[in-house]
């Protein structure tokens, strides 16, 4: 008989195949010199590219770009969210090449979808702790999230589709933790809610709150309808808002730098 492949080989593969359906899908406008997305323009070409530029440039001058002087008679740039300045890859992509060409934000779309499809399957495989969904089927289904409307039809907003591939892996720790009673995993669920929020999607990340609010409730109801006669309900309804606190808390601390300023700035 043949050696039995390890789990995380296995898992390696499906990875690697939810990339080559990602290149694939975009293989034209990633490998060919005459085509380019969206093709109307969109925010990526006449707002975040120059945005982000604008931030690598003020970042390789050793500036703190806290204002933009180059919109309207001057304007708060930390201050908009949508300026994803602290994200960590628009930060890697700032830092290592400043003078990125428009070529490097389809990439970074591209690499957000394939994000989004390889979070999607994590969170399909290993949602319910002690069983997982077949490989096949996590498969579809992360397909089906990566090539879904939200991502291609908002080609052209990099930040909403940046805070949306965050979703089932947020969603993933979150429930687990409520499954476990894992203050850990609450924590780890709101590091990754907070790194979402950082690419400055407030809609969508607003969202994203709106379904763990919603994932608690569940979670508390249907432990209190299967049979906590001695008052246990109480108890889970406790777990939720506990493990939803913690989740928010994380999140709201490890965005403040973003979130502060902007809140500040929306009183103006």
């Amino acid at each position: 008989m043949g050696k039995k492949r390890h789990p995380l080989i296995r898992e390696l593969w499906a990875l690697l195949l939810l990339l080559l359906a990602a290149l694939g899908f975009f293989w034209r406008i990633l490998f060919t010199p005459d085509a380019w997305k969206p093709a109307g323009g969109g925010d990526l070409v006449s707002f975040l590219f120059p945005m982000y530029r604008f931030a690598a440039a003020s970042l390789r001058a050793g500036e703190l770009p806290l204002w933009n002087p180059h919109l309207y008679g001057g304007a708060p740039f930390l201050a908009d969210m949508q300026s994803g300045l602290f994200y960590p890859p628009n930060l890697l992509l700032f830092l290592l090449a400043p003078e990125f060409n428009y070529r490097a934000m389809e990439w970074m779309v591209v690499f957000h979808v394939f994000l989004a499809g390889s979070f999607m399957y994590l969170c399909l495989r290993y949602m319910e702790p002690g069983r997982s969904v077949r490989m096949p089927a996590a498969l579809a289904g992360a397909t089906a999230y990566m090539f879904s409307d939200l991502f291609i039809l908002h080609f052209g907003n990099l930040n909403l589709v940046a805070v949306a591939a965050w979703l089932p892996l947020i969603f993933l720790l979150f429930w687990r933790a409520l499954r476990t009673r894992s203050l850990w995993l609450a924590a780890g669920a709101g590091i990754a809610f907070g790194v979402s929020t950082l690419a400055g999607h407030l809609q969508i990340t607003l969202f994203i709150g709106l379904a763990l609010v919603v994932a608690a409730a569940v979670e508390a109801l249907t432990k209190n309808d299967t049979g906590h006669q001695d008052g246990g309900g109480g108890r889970d309804w406790a777990w939720s808002l506990l493990v939803l606190a913690i989740t928010v808390a994380v999140a709201i601390g490890l965005a403040a730098v973003v979130l502060l300023p902007t809140f500040e700035y929306t009183q103006l």
